[in-house]
């Protein structure tokens, strides 16, 4: 606590070690300078700040904590996988002799054993798609379940080649594997780089596609 009676000569050698034991009356004069530089670094706090910060900071905050909010940008272009999504699974006969489509579900999809994920999001019979009822494979519509596998080449496979339009209608314009396969190495290169934007998302790049001819899958 401060004296009651101060004493009326200051002493002529002040102190050069700070008091252990701090104030606890505020200084009437505060200090115009920092004590110590501002750190570079970022903070570590376990759990995140509840103050938004006005501007924004070089070093970002890191926080130990996973963050509650899921993130609203998509990924390479794509919002994330709905789980109630639809896909064209494959095709069914009925008694009387026709043909239906048998759809399932993302969520349905996550369940199954890595084996059936694997034939389902990679082999050519599971590759077909409507464009009539905006259906499209597991490999195109379930993108984060099937992200580990490589969709295998199917000659029959179509991708999208370009977009026109016609009466203000954007439309797209596909190619197959096969027609791919047929051009010289720098027209395949050129076309396996191609990044075509549709709003649809039924038809696959060519590299997602064609992955032999365009030598895309990883492993």
């Amino acid at each position: 606590y401060p004296s009651s009676y101060p004493t009326s000569d200051p002493s002529p050698s002040p102190s050069t070690s700070p008091s252990n034991t701090p104030s606890l009356s505020q200084s009437n004069n505060p200090s115009t300078h920092p004590i110590s530089a501002a750190s570079n670094e970022p903070s570590i706090s376990a759990m995140p700040s509840a103050m938004q910060s006005q501007s924004p900071s070089n070093k970002p905050s890191i926080s130990i904590l996973p963050s509650n909010m899921l993130s609203t940008s998509p990924t390479n272009g794509r919002p994330q996988e709905n789980p109630y999504s639809t896909f064209f699974l494959r095709t069914k006969k009925t008694e009387n002799g026709d043909y239906v489509i048998l759809e399932k579900r993302c969520k349905w999809l996550e369940t199954k054993s890595l084996q059936a994920k694997t034939r389902i999001c990679t082999l050519g019979k599971h590759q077909k798609f409507s464009e009539e009822l905006e259906l499209a494979p597991a490999s195109r519509t379930c993108y984060d379940t099937c992200a580990p596998f490589c969709v295998r080449e199917s000659q029959s496979a179509k991708f999208i080649f370009a977009t026109k339009t016609i009466d203000g209608k954007t439309e797209a314009t596909t190619r197959q594997c096969k027609w791919l396969a047929l051009k010289d190495n720098e027209r395949i290169a050129e076309i396996c780089a191609q990044k075509i934007k549709y709003k649809s998302f039924i038809f696959g790049q060519a590299s997602e596609i064609c992955t032999s001819t365009c030598n895309s899958c990883t492993s």
